[in-house]
């Protein structure tokens, strides 16, 4: 997909996933539909607050571990 960022207005478009079977594909549209109504974003510290107008979308925490020591998920 395509993410825009300009001052604090951030687009995401085109987002696109890979045609795997999953068992929860409903939620990964939504997330996906969720990503693509983003029109702001703030940085406080370590979080991103991704937003639609005045509400929060989403907020995400930047880690501080190397992403090799992260905790795997299983499938």
């Amino acid at each position: 997909g395509k993410v825009k960022i300009e001052e604090n207005k951030m687009t995401f478009s085109e987002m696109i996933t890979t045609q795997m079977v999953c068992s929860n594909m409903q939620a990964e549209k939504i997330y996906l539909s969720l990503l693509e109504s983003v029109d702001n974003y703030k940085m406080k510290g370590k979080k991103l607050i991704l937003s639609k107008g005045d509400k929060r979308l989403a907020t995400y925490i930047r880690s501080n571990k190397p992403i090799d020591t992260l905790p795997k998920t299983s499938k």
